[in-house]
């Protein structure tokens, strides 16, 4: 059986300048439309995904929200990893 394997990464996040953890930044206005658009490209290619797992930080956990929304994926079945967050290549493709 052939699996694909997508990798995103989140859209555009608030610049870390503004005192605002690492962790907690949200996306701007601009990483929601890309989000949107990417969530949209994907349903548009009849892109059917098993699973999504996210990064728990505030701006991947948006971005995968969006991208099951557009994508029809229920988003409680969303797998939220808080290790994900700074992780390595290596370790997120474990």
């Amino acid at each position: 059986m052939k699996r694909t394997l997508y990798i995103v990464r989140h859209g555009q996040a608030v610049d870390h300048s503004l005192r605002i953890d690492d962790f907690s930044r949200d996306l701007t206005e601009q990483g929601r439309a890309e989000a949107i658009e990417i969530g949209n490209y994907l349903s548009q290619q009849k892109i059917e995904l098993q699973k999504i797992v996210s990064s728990s930080a505030y701006r991947t956990s948006s971005t995968a929200s969006i991208l099951a929304e557009r994508l029809g994926f229920d988003l409680k079945k969303i797998e939220f990893k808080d290790e994900m967050y700074q992780a390595s290549d290596k370790l997120l493709l474990e």
